[in-house]
C-alpha cells in the first residue's frame, strides 16, 4: 500500500513532510524549503493537547509492554520512514536543494533509532 501513494509523510518532520507534498503534487519546491533558507514554513500543527514527552524516560518493563503492542505498527512505520527518507533524498537531488537539514534528519534517526532497525 506504502508504494502506491505519491507521496506520504510523517508527523515527526512535519514541515519536510510538507515540502516534499509540494514537490511532488505541484513540482516546485517553495523558497522556505531550504536549509539555508531563513525563512519559516510557519506550519500549524494541532497537537490536540497531548503534552510533550520523551519515551526514554520510561522503564523498560513499560516499554516492553509498547513494543509488544506495537510491534506491527513499528514495522509500518519503519518501511514509511525508509520510504519518506528516499523521497527526500530524491527530491533534493531533483531541486539541487536540502529541506530535511542535517541537525534535523540527525535527531528524527536518533529519536527513532529503536523503530528504523525493524
Amino acid at each position: 500500500a506504502l508504494d502506491r501513494v505519491d507521496a506520504l509523510g510523517l508527523v515527526d518532520l512535519y514541515p519536510e513532510t510538507w515540502c516534499l507534498i509540494e514537490a511532488v503534487t505541484l513540482e516546485r519546491l517553495p523558497g522556505q524549503c531550504d536549509c539555508n533558507s531563513t525563512r519559516s514554513t510557519a506550519l500549524h500543527h494541532e497537537r490536540h493537547h497531548v503534552p510533550a514527552h520523551d519515551p526514554r524516560t520510561l522503564p523498560a518493563s513499560v516499554l516492553r509492554k509498547i513494543d509488544a503492542l506495537t510491534a506491527v505498527d513499528r514495522q509500518l512505520y519503519a518501511r514509511g520512514a525508509r520510504r519518506f527518507l528516499d523521497d527526500v533524498a530524491a527530491t533534493e537531488r531533483r531541486f539541487e536543494r536540502a529541506f530535511l537539514c542535517a541537525e534535523r534528519r540527525a535527531e528524527f534517526e536518533a529519536d527513532l533509532a529503536y523503530v528504523l532497525r525493524a
